[in-house]
């Protein structure tokens, strides 16, 4: 049961989620640029389907060139490597919609997911084409403000050899889960027992005191406030290890959200950051301002962001 019962608006998600009527990731739409980089991405469906993925939608955004000889061309070269994509995808076992959508790409994305209701999105944030703008602050970040949907962002690249330098096929063998406790942040934690019971992984379970609210007042207390945040998050901890979580640990530092996140991503811990995209403290910053910049920019792990939910 969550520490904080849910509003009206959540509990018909999370009570079906419960029955497991509801998949979480059933069906999702993967973004792509066709680019070499892009092909990471589609190692998360192995992951991803373990936690029931059965419908992949590959959608990618184009401009209209206003050269009809040009347009011919490139939608031809684009249309053979987005079926190559597809049928990559389709040999793992998954049923595959391919969409050109045109127009700019964070508007139309969101359209397309809304359409098509897909339970997630996946996005890059680094490469080239639409990545490249994604690194930069515009693509994923537009999507992530304008989706009502969760969204993955993952960080992808080549080597200089021209190769890929990262592998996302076990996207959630070491989550890091950070909490405010805010209604988001519960209806976030029911997609954290859906991977834990289907995959048993081991799970960090992350509560950042902000330093920035009363430094005074939280060092003169920081004893007693620490003891009554573990309190908080230890039903969490044993729900999790009631699901089959190999291993389930309690972290409250204290300090500079943005710093600590990112710390803890540079440590090679974690398979992937999971977090709600808005709520109180911190984690209304993460959507608004420089922590989301950061996390989301230089992030070497994925980021699973899952918004609150409109009523």
């Amino acid at each position: 049961m969550l520490l904080h019962p849910l509003p009206l608006k959540y509990q018909n998600i999370y009570k079906t989620t419960k029955r497991g009527a509801l998949c979480m990731f059933k069906k999702v739409m993967l973004c792509t640029d066709l680019s070499p980089p892009s092909e990471l991405l589609l190692q998360t469906v192995e992951t991803l389907k373990q936690v029931g993925l059965e419908e992949v939608l590959l959608v990618h955004t184009i401009y209209t060139a206003h050269n009809p000889v040009l347009e011919a061309e490139l939608l031809e070269r684009r249309t053979i490597r987005l079926q190559s994509q597809r049928e990559t995808l389709m040999n793992k076992g998954l049923v595959v919609h391919t969409e050109m959508a045109y127009g700019i790409p964070a508007p139309t994305l969101t359209d397309v997911a809304e359409r098509h209701e897909v339970d997630a999105i996946i996005v890059g944030s680094h490469g080239k084409g639409i990545f490249k703008k994604a690194a930069l602050g515009s693509v994923s970040t537009e999507v992530l403000h304008m989706t009502s949907r969760p969204i993955l962002l993952i960080r992808v690249e080549l080597n200089k050899e021209d190769r890929q330098s990262q592998s996302f096929e076990e996207l959630f063998s070491a989550p890091l889960f950070c909490t405010d406790f805010s209604d988001t942040s519960n209806v976030a934690f029911t997609y954290l027992e859906k991977v834990v019971t289907e995959l048993k992984c081991p799970v960090t379970l992350l509560h950042v005191q902000d330093r920035s609210i009363s430094e005074t007042y939280y060092l003169q207390r920081l004893e007693d406030i620490n003891r009554a945040i573990i309190d908080e998050m230890t039903p969490l901890k044993d729900k999790l290890m009631s699901l089959g979580a190999q291993d389930v640990k309690i972290e409250v530092p204290f300090g500079s959200p943005k710093e600590l996140i990112l710390e803890k991503v540079r440590s090679s811990k974690y398979s992937v950051v999971l977090m709600g995209s808005q709520g109180k403290g911190f984690i209304e910053e993460l959507l608004l301002g420089s922590v989301s910049y950061s996390v989301v920019r230089k992030s070497l792990i994925p980021v699973l962001m899952i918004p609150s939910l409109k009523s």
